[in-house]
């Protein structure tokens, strides 16, 4: 498994060449040609592992100049980078660093040159005289679709209970991953604990959960402008539906309606949760108790909706359709023992447990179903096939912009930071099942389409224990290349979680200020 890497800038230009003025003796294979009689054989090149990009990875035709990486044992050297265009030319540079960013009008070229074809990167470490060392490859290629969106997210120091104790070092930024400039950060130093966030189809409707002024259900919901002041008027409370007295709600996994006229959230929950002293795998967690319900932003009502407010299951990790007349959702039966095993605590001690420890002890699996919304009248539920019955759990189910697929996350069990997460995807009408190509080897949770429907964002924990983004190309048969890292927006020591792409109208965001209760 690959692990984390020391990024250090590197200190040499790249430039754009052919390939014949590069052919340089440092370059070319060493001691090539027949052995002379008692010349020793040079010792074959040790291997170089290149960590970004991922093997065949696919950008987009207007992705940044993305940061190549490779490990560096041994410490301070030299090498050579190189990536070879499929038509014979290459960019390439010396660099001290074990990184390198190609110039921007080099990788603008390798894109025009390398649409839908790979290219190779060849890193190769020198000695002082300019020898051979150590060898690695990577093959990546380039999409002619764009990603043409920006990315809203969240980053937050781990493990969990680091974030929860110091809710102010968290931060949300926005992102242009076809800019080379870092993304922006709009929202921070908030005293009050904040979560999932979300925007309607257009990109003109804001939602995210704050626990505001001490009230864990508070929910903004507010247009979208370049800046943003968030206060009572801007916000309401899960806790206003209160059919049961006594049961409070935070509202958990709220999506926002594609005309941004509604929310939709699991309310009245109870949920299994552990915080766990792991930096990896941090907190343990799926609600057993719980049912979806509508805000109305035109009358400010709450109304449970028909087909997903039984008190014999749990419905929750709702989505929209993109014409806003489906709603599909995870749902599981009810658990009395695991009502009891909570009983009235809000988590479970940790220990010296770690989450395969929780998954062993409280199994629990997901299937997805699909609801007609019927201007929230509801109606009957059906399981989604290919997403339920199959003995896993499934769960963050989101519709593909043009409503053909569905993507969602199956796992052996639980809901939320699952080792064995994988995205799998199928139709939305139902039918045969398949896990996405671009899955990498740990964690694959929380993803969401670009608005024209040709690139998928996720987190994974491939690289580090602090969560990446990555992105990864659909094509119109839903089939997914290998991802490739969205490294501009990763942090050494924070986890970047909830990537939302949105359309390019979200970059205006120049800042969220929360005023005061």
């Amino acid at each position: 498994m690959v692990r984390s890497v020391q990024h250090k800038k590197t200190d040499a230009a790249c430039w754009f060449c052919i390939a014949a003025l590069i052919a340089l003796a440092s370059w070319t294979p060493l001691h090539a040609g027949p052995e002379r009689e008692g010349q020793v054989p040079p010792p074959p090149l040790a291997r170089l592992d290149v960590f970004n990009p991922l093997p065949h990875g696919v950008y987009p035709r207007d992705a940044a100049p993305p940061r190549i990486l490779w490990e560096a044992e041994g410490g301070a050297g030299r090498w050579l980078a190189r990536i070879d265009l499929p038509d014979g030319g290459a960019a390439c540079a010396l660099t001290t660093a074990p990184e390198w960013t190609p110039d921007p009008a080099a990788w603008e070229a390798v894109k025009m040159r390398a649409q839908g074809r790979e290219c190779r990167i060849t890193i190769t470490r020198l000695d002082e005289r300019g020898a051979a060392l150590a060898r690695g490859t990577a093959a990546f290629g380039v999409s002619p679709d764009p990603f043409d969106a920006a990315v809203f997210y969240q980053q937050i120091p781990l493990p969990f209970l680091a974030a929860q104790d110091h809710p102010e070092q968290s931060r949300w930024l926005v992102a242009d991953p076809s800019s080379p400039e870092p993304p922006r950060v709009v929202f921070g130093g908030m005293r009050h604990c904040g979560n999932c966030h979300t925007f309607s189809g257009d990109a003109a409707t804001f939602g995210m959960d704050i626990d505001y002024d001490k009230d864990k259900g508070g929910y903004v919901f507010m247009p979208v402008a370049e800046h943003m002041t968030v206060g009572a008027a801007q916000m309401f409370s899960w806790n206003q539906y209160r059919p049961e007295q006594g049961r409070v709600s935070m509202g958990l996994f709220t999506k926002i309606s594609p005309d941004g006229s509604r929310a939709v959230s699991t309310v009245q929950e109870k949920s299994m949760f552990s915080p766990l002293d792991d930096v990896e795998f941090c907190q343990f967690f799926f609600p057993i108790q719980g049912h979806l319900a509508v805000y109305s932003r035109a009358d400010g009502t709450i109304r449970p909706l028909p087909g997903a407010d039984s008190t014999d299951f749990v419905q929750t990790s709702p989505a929209w359709s993109p014409d806003g007349k489906r709603i599909v959702f995870a749902r599981a039966p009810v658990d009395p023992q695991l009502v009891e095993a909570m009983g009235e605590r809000t988590f479970l001690p940790p220990g010296e447990d770690r989450i395969e420890d929780f998954n062993a002890r409280y199994p629990y699996r997901f299937d997805l179903h699909v609801l007609d919304f019927n201007d929230g009248r509801g109606g009957n539920a059906r399981p989604l096939a290919g997403a339920s019955g199959n003995g896993m759990s499934n769960y963050f189910p989101r519709f593909s912009p043009d409503g053909r697929w569905i993507v969602f996350c199956r796992a052996e069990t639980g809901l939320v930071l699952q080792p064995s997460s994988e995205l799998w995807i199928v139709p939305a009408e139902g039918g045969e099942a398949r896990r996405l190509e671009c899955n990498t080897d740990l964690l694959n949770s929380w993803h969401s389409f670009s608005p024209n429907g040709r690139w998928i964002v996720f987190s994974s924990k491939q690289n580090t224990p602090y969560t990446e983004i990555f992105a990864a190309h659909l094509d119109e048969n839903g089939h997914a290349s290998r991802p490739v890292l969205l490294d501009r927006l990763g942090h050494p020591r924070l986890a970047s979680i909830i990537p939302e792409a949105a359309d390019k109208s979200i970059l205006r965001i120049q800042g969220i200020e929360l005023a005061r209760p």
